[in-house]
């Protein structure tokens, strides 16, 4: 399992890939190759049978038309299906990192407070043939 630190600098990175998909097709190379890559990741990060992952495979990226009529514009339903998903990704990416991060501020002040508590008792367990040396201890 990944450490916190470890999977918001992958989902880091998978933002920063985006911005090599410049044309807006699912059949883009460079689209393509970022796909794969958040495929990877997503799976790394989150699992294979995490919600994360289902939403990702849940994005078409192109206009799922079974019929087409003369009278429509594919191409533009298609770049508008794509650039709404492509966004959504993008969006949902930065959520995910806004949440690790939150998740280990929480950790954080957890510790912080756990740490400011005094100790006032210790249990030392022991046997009965060393209470001799356990007193001494213990004084």
């Amino acid at each position: 399992m990944l450490i916190s630190s470890e999977k918001i600098r992958l989902l880091r990175k998978l933002q920063e890939k985006s911005s090599s998909v410049t044309v807006e097709n699912c059949d883009d190379p460079n689209f393509k190759s970022w796909r794969n890559l958040v495929e990877r990741t997503f799976i790394k990060v989150f699992g294979k049978e995490s919600t994360e992952f289902h939403h990702f495979n849940d994005l078409n990226f192109f206009y799922p038309a079974m019929v087409h009529f003369n009278d429509s514009d594919y191409t533009a339903d298609h770049i508008r299906c794509f650039r709404e998903d492509f966004s959504m990704l993008k969006s949902s990416i930065e959520q995910y990192i806004e949440e690790i991060e939150e998740q280990n501020n929480d950790v954080v002040e957890t510790i912080k407070v756990n740490i400011e508590k005094p100790i006032t008792k210790v249990f030392i367990s022991h046997a009965s043939r060393d209470a001799d040396i356990v007193e001494e201890m213990i004084e």
